[in-house]
C-alpha cells in the first residue's frame, strides 16, 4: 500500500527559553516538531527576515541547487520514530536529454528552512500526522490574539 501525504505549513511558531516548536500541519490540524535554536533561527529567517550579510548554510545550498539548474520540487516529512521525524528533499535537474530525480535524507529543519527559501511545497506523510496529537487548540492559545 502507498503511503498518502499531505501538504503542510509552519501554522506557528514558538521559541521558549530553551525549547523551540514548530507547529505544522494542513487546515485540519498541526502537530509539534521541536528544533534546535540554529533551526528555529534559520526557519525564522527564512520566514520573516532580511537575509544574513553571508550566506546561511541553507542559504548556500539554494545557491548551489541554482547554479546547477536543480530544482527543489518538494520536502517530504515521511516518518517519526522515538519522537525523532525523519524527511527527504527531493530534487530534480533537466537537460535537453533527460530529466533527473534524486532524494536525500535531510533532518526535517534542513529541509522545511530549504523549502521556504526555494518556495518549495513540505508534505507529511498521513500516518505521521495521524500518529501525533492534535496541537492545534494548543496553537490557538498561544497565538497572540488580533484586534
Amino acid at each position: 500500500m502507498q503511503a498518502q501525504y499531505t501538504q503542510i505549513f509552519i501554522r506557528g511558531a514558538k521559541a521558549g527559553q530553551r525549547v523551540y516548536a514548530l507547529f505544522l500541519g494542513d487546515k485540519k490540524r498541526c502537530f509539534v516538531m521541536h528544533v534546535d535554536k540554529h533551526a528555529f533561527a534559520a526557519i525564522s529567517g527564512a520566514l520573516q527576515g532580511p537575509p544574513p550579510p553571508r550566506p546561511d548554510t541553507h542559504r548556500l545550498l539554494r545557491d548551489v541547487l541554482r547554479g546547477f539548474d536543480a530544482t527543489l520540487e518538494r520536502a517530504v516529512i515521511h516518518s517519526v520514530k522515538d519522537n525523532v521525524f525523519h524527511a527527504r528533499l527531493i530534487l530534480q535537474m533537466k537537460n535537453e536529454v533527460a530529466r533527473k530525480v534524486v532524494e536525500l535524507d535531510a533532518r526535517p529543519s534542513d529541509a522545511i528552512a530549504l523549502a521556504l527559501l526555494t518556495d518549495s511545497p513540505v508534505y507529511c506523510a498521513l500516518s505521521v500526522m495521524n500518529s501525533l496529537p492534535d496541537m492545534t487548540d494548543t496553537l490557538k492559545k498561544i497565538q497572540p490574539k488580533n484586534g
